[in-house]
């Protein structure tokens, strides 16, 4: 029998209405790790694309076991804490920091209300120290 078969990449399942075994389409757990579906939703991120483009940049670590990429907590752990303390933002994180639409926190960077620069590939750059929540308060119109 070779190493490949169905059967050594899938858990058996009993199906009590047939009577008999199956084989699930589901990974068998790993202690520890969750599959990058799982890993997606654990970043917040929307789509498993996102997450496997932080794989392929090499910014986040994953391996592959029979068949499906498996990653650890510790290392999604690392990835969020690595990304939440740098000094620099980009656009729509700013955007998220300050409680406002991207447009907004343009607007405000080329009227110079919040302090940003553009970087080689012509991107916004802002400082996380510069960035401050907003007050909701009444703009002109009287809408909150």
């Amino acid at each position: 029998m070779s190493p490949t078969t169905s059967g050594d990449f899938f858990k058996r399942v009993t199906d009590s209405t047939k009577g008999g075994t199956r084989m699930s389409r589901e990974p068998e757990p790993i202690e520890g790790c969750i599959t990058l579906r799982e890993a997606t939703h654990y970043l917040g991120y929307k789509n498993v694309s996102t997450t496997w483009r932080r794989i392929e940049a090499g910014q986040l670590n994953a391996k592959l076991v029979k068949q499906c990429f498996y990653v650890t907590i510790a290392e999604l752990d690392r990835f969020i804490n690595e990304r939440s303390n740098t000094s620099t933002v980009g656009l729509i994180e700013a955007a998220r920091i300050v409680g406002v639409a991207h447009t907004t926190v343009v607007r405000r960077a080329t009227q110079g209300k919040i302090p940003a620069t553009k970087n080689e590939q012509g991107f916004w750059v802002f400082k996380r120290s510069d960035l401050k929540p907003m007050s909701a308060k009444k703009s002109k119109r009287g809408k909150v």
